[in-house]
Protein backbone atom coordinates (compact mmCIF):
# COMPACT_ATOMS: atom_id res chain seq x y z
CA UNK A 1 0.00 0.00 0.00
CA UNK A 2 1.28 3.13 -0.61
CA UNK A 3 2.10 5.73 1.97
CA UNK A 4 0.88 9.70 0.71
CA UNK A 5 3.60 11.55 2.26
CA UNK A 6 2.35 15.09 2.91
CA UNK A 7 4.76 18.17 3.59
CA UNK A 8 4.77 20.21 6.38
CA UNK A 9 2.13 22.55 4.73
CA UNK A 10 -0.45 20.43 4.38
CA UNK A 11 -0.72 19.79 8.21
CA UNK A 12 -3.23 22.76 9.26
CA UNK A 13 -5.30 21.24 6.10
CA UNK A 14 -5.57 18.33 6.88
CA UNK A 15 -6.03 18.32 10.25
CA UNK A 16 -9.37 21.12 9.41
CA UNK A 17 -10.88 18.78 7.47
CA UNK A 18 -10.56 15.65 10.51
CA UNK A 19 -12.03 18.62 11.89
CA UNK A 20 -14.77 19.25 9.79
CA UNK A 21 -15.54 15.82 9.66
CA UNK A 22 -16.15 14.56 13.09
CA UNK A 23 -17.79 18.56 13.41
CA UNK A 24 -20.51 17.19 10.79
CA UNK A 25 -20.31 13.90 12.73
CA UNK A 26 -21.06 15.90 16.32
CA UNK A 27 -24.28 18.14 14.58
CA UNK A 28 -25.81 15.13 13.05
CA UNK A 29 -25.91 13.40 16.56
CA UNK A 30 -27.28 15.79 18.37
CA UNK A 31 -29.98 16.88 15.38
CA UNK A 32 -30.65 13.31 15.92
CA UNK A 33 -30.77 13.04 19.54
CA UNK A 34 -33.35 15.95 19.83
CA UNK A 35 -35.46 14.61 17.33
CA UNK A 36 -35.61 11.29 18.79
CA UNK A 37 -35.79 13.18 22.48
CA UNK A 38 -38.85 14.84 20.98
CA UNK A 39 -40.14 12.20 19.46
CA UNK A 40 -40.03 10.11 22.86
CA UNK A 41 -42.12 13.05 24.17
CA UNK A 42 -44.89 13.14 21.85
CA UNK A 43 -45.40 9.45 21.54
CA UNK A 44 -44.82 9.01 25.11
CA UNK A 45 -42.58 5.92 24.77
CA UNK A 46 -39.96 4.83 27.51
CA UNK A 47 -36.30 3.66 27.30
CA UNK A 48 -36.84 0.93 24.77
CA UNK A 49 -36.82 3.25 21.61
CA UNK A 50 -33.44 4.57 23.33
CA UNK A 51 -32.35 1.05 23.58
CA UNK A 52 -33.28 0.25 20.24
CA UNK A 53 -31.60 3.24 18.75
CA UNK A 54 -28.01 2.78 20.69
CA UNK A 55 -28.04 -1.33 19.77
CA UNK A 56 -28.87 0.25 15.96
CA UNK A 57 -26.13 2.77 16.37
CA UNK A 58 -23.56 0.06 17.47
CA UNK A 59 -24.24 -2.82 15.64
CA UNK A 60 -24.38 -0.20 12.58
CA UNK A 61 -20.91 1.03 13.49
CA UNK A 62 -19.90 -2.67 14.14
CA UNK A 63 -20.90 -3.65 10.42
CA UNK A 64 -19.12 -0.87 9.11
CA UNK A 65 -15.81 -1.31 10.71
CA UNK A 66 -15.51 -4.43 9.65
CA UNK A 67 -16.48 -3.42 5.76
CA UNK A 68 -13.66 -1.06 5.95
CA UNK A 69 -10.98 -3.03 7.85
CA UNK A 70 -11.38 -5.90 4.83
CA UNK A 71 -11.51 -3.21 2.20
CA UNK A 72 -8.42 -1.29 3.91
CA UNK A 73 -6.32 -4.50 3.48
CA UNK A 74 -7.06 -5.42 -0.07
CA UNK A 75 -7.34 -2.11 -1.38
CA UNK A 76 -5.73 0.56 0.94
CA UNK A 77 -7.03 3.69 2.29
CA UNK A 78 -8.24 5.51 -1.07
CA UNK A 79 -11.54 3.61 -1.79
CA UNK A 80 -12.20 4.44 1.98
CA UNK A 81 -11.53 7.98 1.10
CA UNK A 82 -14.19 7.86 -1.80
CA UNK A 83 -16.75 5.53 -0.16
CA UNK A 84 -17.17 7.75 3.16
CA UNK A 85 -18.16 10.69 0.74
CA UNK A 86 -21.37 8.64 0.15
CA UNK A 87 -22.57 9.04 4.25
CA UNK A 88 -21.32 12.56 4.59
CA UNK A 89 -22.50 14.10 1.04
CA UNK A 90 -25.92 12.07 2.24
CA UNK A 91 -26.45 13.35 5.79
CA UNK A 92 -25.93 16.90 3.79
CA UNK A 93 -28.71 16.62 2.11
CA UNK A 94 -31.34 14.97 4.04
CA UNK A 95 -30.31 17.72 6.69
CA UNK A 96 -31.04 20.68 3.57
CA UNK A 97 -34.52 18.68 2.37
CA UNK A 98 -35.77 19.05 6.19
CA UNK A 99 -35.21 15.61 7.47
CA UNK A 100 -34.40 16.85 10.88
CA UNK A 101 -36.22 19.64 11.37
CA UNK A 102 -35.65 22.27 14.17
CA UNK A 103 -37.90 24.62 15.39
CA UNK A 104 -35.88 27.72 16.21
CA UNK A 105 -35.58 29.14 20.04
CA UNK A 106 -38.99 31.95 20.23
CA UNK A 107 -36.58 34.81 21.36
CA UNK A 108 -33.68 35.19 23.43
CA UNK A 109 -35.01 35.44 26.68
CA UNK A 110 -36.36 31.77 26.12
CA UNK A 111 -32.74 30.94 25.58
CA UNK A 112 -32.08 32.55 28.87
CA UNK A 113 -34.66 30.98 30.31
CA UNK A 114 -33.48 27.66 29.65
CA UNK A 115 -30.00 28.59 30.79
CA UNK A 116 -31.12 29.75 34.40
CA UNK A 117 -33.42 26.27 34.31
CA UNK A 118 -30.63 23.70 34.58
CA UNK A 119 -27.44 25.90 35.59
CA UNK A 120 -25.08 23.03 37.15
CA UNK A 121 -25.42 20.98 33.13
CA UNK A 122 -24.69 24.71 31.86
CA UNK A 123 -21.69 25.07 33.68
CA UNK A 124 -20.67 21.50 33.55
CA UNK A 125 -20.95 21.60 29.54
CA UNK A 126 -18.71 25.15 30.25
CA UNK A 127 -15.90 22.91 32.40
CA UNK A 128 -15.53 20.65 29.62
CA UNK A 129 -15.63 22.76 26.70
CA UNK A 130 -12.65 24.89 28.83
CA UNK A 131 -10.71 21.50 29.12
CA UNK A 132 -10.82 20.58 25.63
CA UNK A 133 -9.48 23.95 24.61
CA UNK A 134 -6.88 23.41 27.07
CA UNK A 135 -6.08 19.83 26.21
CA UNK A 136 -6.15 21.09 22.16
CA UNK A 137 -3.83 23.82 22.93
CA UNK A 138 -1.26 22.00 24.73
Amino acid sequence: VPVLRLGQFWLWPVSALFFLANLQYATLDLLTEGKYAELMREKEAGPEILSLIWVCHHVGSLVAACFYAGLMYVYGVQPILAISMVPALTGVVMVKRGAVPEHPARNFAALREKLWSQPRMFMLAFIMAVGLILIAVV
